[in-house]
């Protein structure tokens, strides 16, 4: 009787370490599964940083085309003008060309 007995405790001293150790397994596994999810939420943000500077990025290049082309217009409307005042003063010299 006291072997079944000290079997039995044995067993349980042994349920309890393998419970404990199951425990802290789970622990480690939580553990884990919280920083891969951290390192995902990180990534997703720094992609959304990149993302947000090359949208800025391209906004920029727009708006110096953008001006580009408007300053690429005054020049020619400039030029156009210049010509209609030769015109002007030619015809009104005589000239024909």
């Amino acid at each position: 009787m006291v072997v079944q007995d000290t079997m039995d405790l044995c067993r349980g001293d042994v349920g309890e370490a393998a419970r404990e150790e199951a425990a802290r397994g789970e622990a480690a596994k939580d553990e884990a599964a919280k920083d891969e999810a951290a390192k995902d939420e990180a990534a997703k943000d720094e992609a959304a940083k990149d993302e947000a500077a090359k949208d800025e990025a391209a906004k920029d290049e727009a708006a110096k085309d953008e001006a580009a082309k408007d300053e690429a217009t005054k020049d020619e409307a400039g030029r156009g003008q210049e010509g209609a005042a030769r015109d002007n003063m030619k015809a009104r010299a005589g000239h024909c060309c």
